[in-house]
């Protein structure tokens, strides 16, 4: 009998990997194809509106727009190739939902919402950004205790709200720091 089997290091039998033993394309990726067909167009467009400093003289490859451009037409085109791939595998109907996650996409929209439109030019751009940083760690640290039935009390969560707070100043920080003192980039 011929074994197409490879062996371990414990002496175990292990199929190889084969085309017919490969993760077959789901459900969630076709709807992740889709996704990325439409953020990609989007970025595409915006991309496509911005400045191309003709008036200046500039040659078309140095527009603030061309890399944002080639980045959302490759997601689009990979976007195409991931739902062409799993439609052909499976019918279309939404995923499954998993317990939270329309509670989960809320959270995320209103602290967007809150740090793009509120925040920033209010506030220094660092200090909007650890807020909203903050906000996200504390808010998702929660969103997952209560999704797996656990609580925080007293020193767990104060460790928790250290250590968040510790991440979001230093991101905070390095995030301004690059776009200012690396890119030139002014912050409101």
């Amino acid at each position: 009998m011929i074994d197409n089997g490879m062996i371990d290091n414990n002496g175990t039998t292990v199929a190889e990997e084969s085309p017919d033993n490969a993760q077959q394309p789901t459900r969630a990726d076709a709807w992740t194809g889709i996704f990325f067909v439409i953020f990609g167009l989007l970025i595409a467009f915006e991309s496509w509106r911005m400045p191309r400093m003709e008036e200046f003289g500039s040659s078309i490859w140095s527009a603030p727009g061309v890399v944002p451009g080639m980045i959302g037409l490759s997601l689009t085109t990979m976007g195409a190739f991931l739902f062409l791939r799993a439609r052909q595998a499976i019918g279309l109907a939404p995923p499954p939902r998993e317990p939270g996650t329309v509670r989960r996409l809320l959270i995320t929209l209103l602290l967007c919402i809150g740090f793009a439109y509120v925040a920033v030019g209010l506030i220094p751009f660092v200090l909007a950004a650890f807020l909203f940083l903050f906000s996200f760690i504390m808010l998702f640290d929660r969103e997952d205790r209560r999704v797996e039935g656990k609580s925080l009390t007293g020193r767990a969560l104060a460790k928790r709200a250290a250590l968040a707070f510790v991440i979001s100043a230093v991101a905070a920080w390095g995030i301004t720091t690059v776009f200012e003192d690396v890119f030139y980039v002014r912050l409101p």
